[in-house]
């Protein structure tokens, strides 16, 4: 358990910095996420995965 005063916003000046994912990694998460669900014989992850450049979370 933190100390409360640990916890308090602006305490911790690190970042991390996490690159933008390959499209080779896109198309593993888009993998991943449509495992066991449902699809046409003719979807391509791969050109979903071409479709989402720059497509992350940002916080």
């Amino acid at each position: 358990m933190l100390d409360p005063a640990l916890q308090r916003p602006g305490r911790f000046d690190r970042q991390i910095v996490v690159p933008l994912p390959t499209l080779g990694e896109r198309e593993e998460i888009l993998r991943v996420h449509t495992k066991g669900k449902p699809m046409a014989d003719d979807v391509d992850l791969k050109v979903f995965a071409r479709g989402t450049p720059g497509m992350a979370a940002r916080t």
